[in-house]
């Protein structure tokens, strides 16, 4: 009834085989490479991304920034990057607040008055927000401090000193 199969049909046979167990091997392995490689970083422009250590935001120990404290957590003087939004103060991300990212100018200061008034020359900053505020500028204040406080840890209070005052 059958015929014995010739050689033709065997190593067609064969091949297919080996097809249909190849290609699922190798496509893992080739999807597995692609993620290793994000791990690593090198689908970066600039080379390997930085690995930094994420602490818990229960051992941040609370303490009191004068102006002179706040200026060193630039991201430059000091890694770690704080401003202070309503006298207090929060740490926040490098991606926008670092040496050349686009609220750099922040880092290191009190922004409540320049996020109040949309400021980004930094002639805003370090400055009591309440004077010359109208009440719009306070309701956008206060929905920036909504997204601080659903974005990053607080680390403490700002303690203002005469100049903050003088607007």
């Amino acid at each position: 009834m059958f015929s014995k199969p010739n050689g033709t049909v065997i190593a067609a046979v064969t091949a297919a085989a080996a097809v249909g167990v190849l290609c699922p091997l190798l496509l893992i392995r080739f999807l597995n490479a692609g993620a290793d490689k994000k791990k690593e970083g090198s689908n970066y422009p600039h080379g390997k991304r930085e690995k930094r250590v994420i602490r818990s935001v229960e051992s941040i120990e609370h303490r009191p920034f004068t102006r002179e404290d706040l200026a060193e957590h630039d991201g430059v003087k000091k890694n770690s990057i704080y401003v202070s939004l309503k006298l207090v103060v929060y740490e926040v991300a490098p991606q926008f607040y670092g040496p050349g990212q686009p609220y750099h100018l922040y880092a290191g200061r009190e922004i409540s008055r320049s996020l109040a008034k949309s400021d980004l020359t930094g002639k805003e900053l370090d400055k009591d927000w309440v004077p010359g505020s109208s009440e719009e500028e306070l309701q956008q204040l206060d929905q920036w401090i909504e997204k601080f406080k659903a974005k990053y840890p607080v680390v403490g209070w700002y303690v203002p000193d005469e100049k903050f005052y003088s607007v």
